[in-house]
């Protein structure tokens, strides 16, 4: 869930653009995003990607 746009980019698992299609999450700042599982899970490692502009 994003208070901004569509955040599926941040968990299809690509990084970079397709097709010269921007692939990310692009938001305002003070923007969030929440994932919400319908049972507890136990993560154990997270992936975050940065590109500077």
């Amino acid at each position: 869930m994003s208070s901004s746009s569509d955040s599926e980019p941040l968990r299809n698992g690509v990084d970079h653009p397709v097709d010269n299609v921007d692939n990310g999450w692009l938001a305002p700042v003070g923007s969030s995003v929440k994932y919400k599982f319908d049972t507890p899970a136990h993560i154990t490692e997270l992936r975050f990607v940065f590109e500077v502009r």
